[in-house]
């Protein structure tokens, strides 16, 4: 049965200074080099914090110093394992948000994960009208106005994993594939379909989300070719520490 981990994070469980600096000098050269050209110290931060965190949960995966992670990137910049190279079927994802980021990894397919800030100022029904499938903002439309705001990020969650498991990113237009909700009990579901331009086999696709916290919600897809069902686990990360590769205490949520 494919299992796909999914490792959250708060960054405030990161702050101190000895722990961004033990998280940034996990981080290679170039990492370091795109660090130092963000304008703002937070995003220095949060970049050192997500990107040392994702080497720290990759070495939990495999016996290897969290530094020696090497990545290589498709066309369309999404990253995967190139060194060492006996363990480049190990896939993983990454999403931060400013507060909070999320990582996905499995050895069973193709993965894409997001975590977004559901705080900040958006205008739902008019991004969603600019971005969405027309049944999709047709349905938000029909929710009471407190409502929309929750459906909007389950959506935007959902549709940022697809592409990114897709590794194509915003080549893939949103309006061209559509979700659809069954919240009842005993398992709600979530259902993906494709317009006739974007060709694709909802069989092919796995989802889970959830709300991580009041301010955070998360999604995450996975493309087990062979539709066998995936077991989603979710983790909450404590703590890391780098000592002789990765060590993470987590609790799982």
């Amino acid at each position: 049965m494919p299992v796909v981990d999914l490792w959250y994070a708060d960054y405030l469980t990161f702050a101190a200074e000895d722990s961004l600096a033990a998280l940034a000098a996990t981080l290679d050269d170039d990492e370091r080099t795109r660090m130092t050209r963000f304008l703002f110290e937070r995003d220095r931060r949060s970049y050192a914090i997500s990107h040392g965190l994702l080497r720290i949960i990759l070495s939990a995966y495999a016996a290897v110093e969290p530094s020696l992670w090497r990545y290589r990137h498709n066309d369309y910049g999404k990253p995967e394992i190139a060194e060492p190279a006996q363990h480049c079927a190990l896939r993983f994802n990454l999403s931060h948000t400013r507060g909070a980021m999320l990582c996905g990894v499995t050895r069973d397919g193709e993965l894409g994960v997001d975590v977004e800030a559901t705080a900040r100022d958006a205008s739902c029904v008019e991004l969603a009208d600019r971005y969405f499938s027309p049944s999709e903002v047709a349905d938000l439309r029909r929710l009471p106005i407190d409502a929309r705001r929750d459906r909007f990020f389950r959506l935007w969650t959902l549709k940022e994993a697809y592409i990114k498991a897709r590794g194509m990113g915003l080549a893939i237009p949103l309006d061209q594939f559509s979700y659809a909700f069954s919240d009842g009990e005993p398992t709600p579901t979530v259902r993906i379909s494709f317009a006739p331009p974007l060709i694709d086999d909802p069989q092919n696709w796995q989802f889970t989300e959830r709300r991580m916290t009041p301010s955070f919600r998360a999604a995450a897809a996975v493309a087990a070719f062979d539709r066998r069902p995936a077991t989603f686990v979710w983790r909450r990360i404590k703590s890391a520490v780098r000592n002789g590769g990765g060590a993470i205490d987590s609790e799982e949520f």
